[in-house]
């Protein structure tokens, strides 16, 4: 992983943050995890590569959402009858950075007090709907970020999900949350 890229953010390249933060403009206020999850598959597609040709696709992470930015790798390994998500994720605080009108308007918060981590697969069923959830995932983590541009890690995780569930959604994703009910999709499509 770059730690790099998140020392100069948090050590003061606000330049570079609000140039990201400004490539993200989305609806004010909270969006919840189905909404966020939907959002997610829409937004970002992106080709992983394999690597050592054993089976092994590798996502790079480097995207923001909102009040938080990401940057680390996922590994999806095929295991069969189903694959295994490996995590290896840290996440910037970024909650007064300006965007294009002033405000971060998607999960504004004084403080990221992080509690869960999950893997969703998705599908949509009619347009204007909520997504039908297939699977989902999730372990407990404890990541608190206070200040701006503060980093934390998410600790490694590992997640698995059956290919069917994979095969049969439109968007598989991995996202993030909170106190307060907020959650943080992390912009990666898995599927």
């Amino acid at each position: 992983m770059n730690w790099i890229h998140f020392e100069k953010i948090r050590t003061g390249n606000r330049g570079f943050v609000r140039c990201i933060l400004a490539l993200t403009i989305l609806a004010a206020g909270i969006v919840p995890p189905e909404s966020a999850w939907a959002q997610n598959q829409t937004r970002i597609r992106q080709s992983a590569r394999e690597e050592n040709g054993n089976g092994v696709r590798v996502y790079d992470v480097d995207h923001d959402y909102g009040t938080l930015a990401f940057k680390g790798r996922i590994e999806r390994t095929d295991l069969g009858d189903r694959y295994k998500y490996f995590i290896q994720i840290a996440v910037v605080f970024l909650p007064g950075e300006l965007t294009h009108d002033g405000y971060t308007v998607t999960n504004r918060t004084k403080v990221a007090d992080l509690k869960f981590c999950d893997l969703v697969a998705t599908q949509k069923v009619e347009e204007n709907k909520p997504y039908k959830l297939l699977h989902r995932e999730y372990h407990p983590i404890a990541v608190r970020l206070t200040e701006s541009g503060e980093v934390g890690t998410l600790p490694d995780l590992e997640f698995l999900m059956p290919k069917s569930a994979v095969e049969a959604a439109d968007h598989v994703g991995l996202g993030v949350s909170g106190s307060n009910n907020l959650y943080w999709p992390i912009p990666v499509e898995l599927k």
